[in-house]
């Protein structure tokens, strides 16, 4: 009995591994779209506190579970 059910489990795992390979292929990439990519502060002072706002829109496509939206980590610049 025991063996009749590891040869059942052993399967359902093997397709369970390959149906999600492939609706990563299938799922469509994230995409980020900017306003700007590169600001321009012209002449700074030292000492003078600046700050400029990148705008972005999260433009993935696809519909229900397979939309994946792009992962996004934020990093301050220059000790800020």
């Amino acid at each position: 009995m025991k063996a009749n059910f590891t040869i059942l489990l052993i399967p359902v795992i093997l397709l369970i591994f390959i149906s999600n390979s492939f609706s990563n292929l299938i799922s469509p990439e994230p995409v980020i779209k900017f306003d700007a990519l590169n600001y321009d502060f012209g002449v700074v002072k030292q000492g003078e506190n600046l700050e400029h706002v990148f705008k972005f829109t999260n433009d993935g496509e696809g519909a229900g579970n397979n939309f994946r939206p792009a992962v996004l980590r934020m990093y301050r610049s220059c000790n800020g």
